[in-house]
C-alpha cells in the first residue's frame, strides 16, 4: 500500500533519462528464437525475457528502478491480466496518480539497477511465463489470440521522480497442450517421482508391483502443466544377478542403487520391448531383460502421478530386480540419468522360521505344547491356534515372543494353557514386517518331526591344538634355519654364522605399548646374540612398524626393543600378528624428542576420557547398522520393558560439567503407523532423552549431561521401551553407548593413555620413577625425554611439555609394559 501512494504521487521528469523499445525473446523450452511478435507464436509453457536500455541523461550518477507491465490489450476479453501469470519475481499493484503514467490497476514487477555512471546506459531486464488457464482467464478459446502491451517504466531509486516508459506488443496464442517445437531439446523427466509404491524395505510380498512416476517434479508443476498426446513412457526390468560386469549394484544400508558407471545404462542387457501391454503386464525370469511402453491415450499431466504395473508372480522368490522409469518412442520429454529402483520378490527371508518339531500333548485337563525351531531369521515370536467350526481361534491373548529372533542353532520353546476345544493346532510366525506363516495342522498326541541336538563346538580344545600346530610350525622353521648355517670352519675352529633368523610372529591382543626382551625371546627359542640391531625390523603384514630399541649396539642380554601393537579389529579373534626379521630395508625407528615443559606454561591436570560400553551379546542377521552384534533385544508386547546397564567412572572431575552420552539403538518391527519404536533413557534415576523413530532403521542421539549426574564409581544407564505406539509390538535393539566426560590425570595400574591439547601436562599416581614416555601425533609417534619427575604422597608424577595440536600421550611404568605371546 506505501508502495501504491508513492508511484501515484512521483514527479514527471521526461528527458532526464532515454529509454529504448523493450525488446523481447522467446525461450521456447530451451529454444531460443527472435521471430516476436509474428508467427510462431509463444504459447503455453513458453517463457518471455523482457530487456530495455536505460541511459542515465541527469547529470549525476543515480540508482533507477525499472516497473515492467504486461497488459492485455486485445483479443478475448481483454483487461488485466492474472497476476499468476506475470513475473517470476514479486508483484505489485498501483492507483491511479497524478503527473506519472497511466496506472490502470496492471500487474508487474520492479528491477532495481546497479549504479548507472551518468552518459552511460545498462540494459535491464525480467522474464514472465506463459499458461493456458491464465489466458482461458482472459476469455480466449483454443487457438485465440490476445495482444499484449509490454511497458517499461522508469523511476528515480526512492520512486518520487517518474522518468517516462516506453512499451512494445506481443501476439500469444492459447493452446490445448503444449507441442513440441522441432529441433529443441527434449524436456526433462523427473527421475527422483520413479518409485515403487510398495513398503519402504523394498520387499514384495504381493503379486503386482506397481511403479508411481510423475512427467515433471513439484518445482515444474507451475512452468509445464501439460504434455502432448501420445506421450509414452518406458519401464526398463532386470534381475541383478544375470548383470553384466559394471552394471548396477544396492547399497542395501542407505536403500539406493549405485553404480560404477555413471551412467547406469543397460545397453549391454539387450532388452526386448513389450509395447502396449494389458496391465498388469506378465514378467518372467525367461522375458528378462525387458523393456515395458506405457502409452497415454489423451495429453499427459505434469502435475499429476501415473501408474505403471506388472504381474511378478512368475518371478523368483528372494531374487533382486531393478527397474526404472524412462522417456519411451512417443512425446518428447526424457531423463539425463534414469534412477532404478529395486526390490526382491517375496518375503524379506526366504525362509524365516525353520520349524523341526512340534508337540501338543493333553496333560490333566491341561494342554501343554512344545516345538522347536532349527533356524529363526527375522522372527518376532509365534501365536497358537485351534482349528473349529468358525475357523481357526487364537489361544494365546498376546504374541509369544521369540527367544532369539535371530538364530542359526535349535531353539526350544514349551508352553502349558487351558485344554482348547477339540481340533487341530497350527502354530504360525510372525516377523519383523507383520508379515505371517502358518504351519501345520497337528494332532494331540501326535508329535511331528524331530528334535536336534545341536552339538556344541569344544573351544578349549580347538585352542589347545592350534597352539600346538603352531608351536610344531616354529619348531620346524628354527630348526630349517639351524640347518642353513654353514659349517664350522675347519681351518680354525671358529664358527661364523650368518646374520639371520627365521621370522618370529609377535602375537598381541590389545592396543598398548609392549616391550620384548632379547630374555623374552630366548626363553621361546630364539637366540639373537650378536645380530646388528640396526637390521631389525618389526612388520605387521608387510608394512614395516617403528620401533624403539635400548642401543644401537648389536643385540644382546639386557637389550630390549618396544612398539605400539594393535589387537585384531575382527569379531572372531582379538589376536594380531606382528613379525620380527632381520631386514635393514625395513627397518623403522621412533625418535626421541625433548618434552621439558616451558617455564611458566599453564599446566594440564585434567582430559576429556572416553568411555565405550560395547558387548556384543547378539547376532541379528536383519542389523541396519553395518554391525549384526548388538547388546541387548527390547521386545515390549502391551506392556513396559527396561534394562538397566552398569558401569564406572574413575577419577571424575569438576562433577563431571561438559559430560556427554552418545546412544546407538536400530528398530526391527514396522508398522503402517507412526512411530514404530518409542524409548526412555536415564541416568541414575534421572530421566535424560525420550525418543521416536520408525521401521528398520538406525537411531542414534548424543545428550549433554548436566554437571553433577555423572558420578564417580558406578553408574546405571537405564533404557525402557514403554511399548506404547498403538504398535501390537515394538522390537528394537540397543547397540552400544559412548561416555566422554573430564578426567583427572591420573595413573591406574601404573599406566594412562590419554589425549590432549595444552602447554603441558602432569600425571599422578605412578608407583616407579621408571617410566618410559610416547607421543602419537596423527600418526608420528615419538619417545619424550627430558620430562620432570617428582615424588608426591600418592608416588610419583611426571610433567611433560604439551603442544598447540592435539596429540595422544602414553605414561608408562617399565615393569606394567605387557610383553607379546
Amino acid at each position: 500500500m506505501m508502495l501504491g501512494v508513492m508511484l501515484g504521487h512521483a514527479t514527471l521528469a521526461s528527458g532526464s533519462v532515454t529509454i529504448g523499445v523493450p525488446e523481447l525473446l522467446i525461450e521456447e523450452d530451451g529454444c531460443f528464437s527472435s521471430s516476436i511478435p509474428g508467427p510462431p507464436y509463444p504459447d503455453n509453457g513458453d517463457t518471455i525475457r523482457i530487456g530495455v536500455n536505460v541511459t542515465n541523461n541527469t547529470g549525476a550518477d543515480a540508482f533507477f528502478r525499472v516497473v515492467f507491465r504486461v497488459i492485455a490489450t486485445t483479443g478475448g476479453s481483454g483487461g488485466n491480466l492474472p497476476v499468476d501469470l506475470m513475473f517470476g519475481g514479486p508483484a505489485y499493484m498501483s492507483t491511479s496518480g497524478t503527473g506519472g503514467p497511466n496506472w490502470d490497476d496492471s500487474f508487474g514487477v520492479v528491477v532495481n539497477t546497479p549504479k548507472i555512471t551518468d552518459g552511460t546506459g545498462i540494459e535491464a531486464n525480467a522474464n514472465f511465463g506463459i499458461h493456458t488457464d491464465q489466458l482461458a482467464a482472459l476469455g480466449l478459446a483454443v487457438n485465440d489470440t490476445t495482444t499484449l502491451t509490454i511497458r517499461a517504466e522508469v523511476f528515480s531509486d526512492d520512486f518520487s521522480i517518474y522518468y517516462g516508459e516506453n512499451s512494445t506488443t506481443l501476439t500469444v496464442k492459447r493452446s490445448e497442450r503444449l507441442q513440441h517445437k522441432n529441433g529443441c531439446p527434449r524436456l526433462p523427466l523427473d527421475a527422483a517421482t520413479a518409485m515403487l509404491t510398495t513398503d519402504k524395505t523394498h520387499y514384495i510380498s504381493t503379486d503386482t508391483i506397481t511403479l508411481e512416476w510423475s512427467p515433471m517434479g513439484a518445482d515444474s508443476i507451475n512452468r509445464l502443466p501439460t504434455w502432448d498426446e501420445g506421450a509414452t513412457a518406458t519401464v526398463d526390468i532386470v534381475r541383478l544377478d544375470l548383470a553384466p560386469s559394471g552394471d548396477p549394484e544396492i547399497d542395501y544400508q542407505n536403500n539406493v542403487v549405485i553404480s560404477g558407471n555413471p551412467e547406469l545404462t543397460i545397453s549391454s542387457w539387450t532388452t526386448e520391448s513389450q509395447a502396449n501391454c494389458t496391465e498388469p503386464c506378465t514378467v518372467t525370469d525367461e522375458d528378462l531383460p525387458l523393456s515395458i511402453d506405457y502409452s497415454s491415450e489423451g495429453a499427459l499431466n505434469g502435475a499429476e502421478t501415473y501408474q505403471t504395473s506388472f504381474s511378478a508372480s512368475s518371478l523368483t522368490n528372494n531374487r533382486v530386480y531393478l527397474a526404472r522409469i524412462r522417456p519411451g518412442s512417443g512425446g518428447f520429454f526424457t531423463i539425463e540419468q534414469p534412477q532404478w529402483t529395486y526390490f526382491t520378490v517375496g518375503d524379506v527371508i526366504a525362509t524365516p522360521v525353520t520349524l523341526s518339531a512340534f508337540e501338543a500333548r493333553d496333560e490333566g485337563g491341561r494342554l501343554h505344547v512344545e516345538w522347536e525351531t532349527a533356524t529363526e531369521i527375522g522372527n518376532v515370536g509365534f501365536f497358537l491356534y485351534v482349528a473349529g467350526a468358525g475357523g481357526r481361534e487364537r489361544l494365546t491373548e498376546h504374541l509369544i515372543p521369540s527367544r532369539v529372533v535371530d538364530s542359526l542353532t535349535p531353539t526350544r520353546y514349551a508352553l502349558t494353557l487351558p485344554a482348547p476345544p477339540e481340533g487341530a493346532l497350527y502354530l504360525e510366525d510372525v516377523d519383523l514386517r507383520n508379515v505371517r506363516r502358518l504351519h501345520g495342522p497337528f494332532l494331540r498326541n501326535h508329535p511331528a518331526g524331530r528334535r536336534h541336538e545341536a552339538e556344541p563346538i569344544d573351544w578349549p580344545s580347538l585352542g589347545r591344538e592350534h597352539r600346538r600346530k603352531e608351536a610344531r610350525r616354529i619348531a620346524r622353521a628354527l630348526g630349517k634355519w639351524q640347518r642353513s648355517l654353514p659349517l664350522p670352519a675347519r681351518t680354525t675352529g671358529v664358527s661364523h654364522p650368518s646374520p639371520s633368523f627365521p621370522p618370529i610372529a609377535l602375537e598381541v591382543d590389545r592396543d598398548a605399548l609392549y616391550r620384548v626382551t632379547y630374555e623374552d625371546l630366548r626363553q621361546a627359542g630364539f637366540d639373537l646374540a650378536g645380530m646388528p640391531a640396526g637390521a631389525l625390523a618389526l612388520l605387521h603384514g608387510e608394512d614395516p612398524v617403528p620401533m624403539r630399541l635400548s642401543s644401537p649396539a648389536p643385540f644382546g642380554p639386557g637389550a630390549y626393543f618396544e612398539f605400539f601393537g594393535q589387537g585384531a579389529r575382527s569379531r572372531y579373534t582379538e589376536t594380531n600378528v606382528y613379525r620380527l626379521v632381520l631386514d635393514p630395508r625395513r627397518a623403522r625407528r621412533i625418535p626421541a624428542v625433548p618434552a621439558s615443559p616451558w617455564q611458566g606454561a599453564v599446566i594440564e591436570s585434567t582430559y576429556r576420557a572416553h568411555l565405550v560400553y560395547h558387548r556384543d551379546r547378539g547376532y541379528s542377521f536383519s542389523s541396519p547398522i553395518g554391525d549384526p552384534w548388538y547388546d541387548t533385544r527390547f521386545l515390549a508386547i502391551g506392556e513396559p520393558v527396561s534394562e538397566t546397564f552398569t558401569f564406572e567412572i574413575r577419577d571424575l572431575a569438576t562433577q563431571g560439567e561438559g559430560a556427554t552420552l552418545f546412544l546407538q539403538f536400530w528398530g526391527a518391527s514396522q508398522w503402517p503407523i507412526h512411530p514404530d519404536h518409542h524409548l526412555l533413557v536415564a541416568l541414575n534415576g534421572t530421566s535424560i532423552h525420550e525418543g521416536d523413530f520408525d521401521g528398520l532403521t538406525p537411531y542414534a542421539a548424543t545428550v549433554d549431561l548436566p554437571a553433577g549426574l555423572l558420578r564417580e564409581g558406578e553408574n546405571q544407564l537405564t533404557v525402557t521401551v514403554p511399548g506404547d505406539t498403538g504398535a501390537r509390538w515394538d522390537l528394537l535393539y540397543f547397540d552400544h553407548f559412548e561416555v566422554t566426560f573430564p578426567r583427572h590425570l591420573r595413573a591406574q595400574g601404573g599406566q594412562l593413555a590419554f589425549e590432549g591439547m595444552g602447554a603441558a601436562f602432569r600425571v599422578r599416581g605412578l608407583p616407579s620413577p621408571k617410566i618410559v614416555l610416547y607421543r602419537n601425533r596423527r600418526g608420528n609417534v615419538a619417545r619424550l625425554t627430558g620430562y620432570t619427575l617428582d615424588r608426591t604422597p600418592e608416588g610419583w608424577s611426571v610433567t611433560l611439555r604439551g603442544g598447540k595440536r592435539g596429540a595422544t600421550y602414553t605414561v608408562a611404568v617399565v615393569e606394567t609394559l605387557p610383553r607379546p605371546r
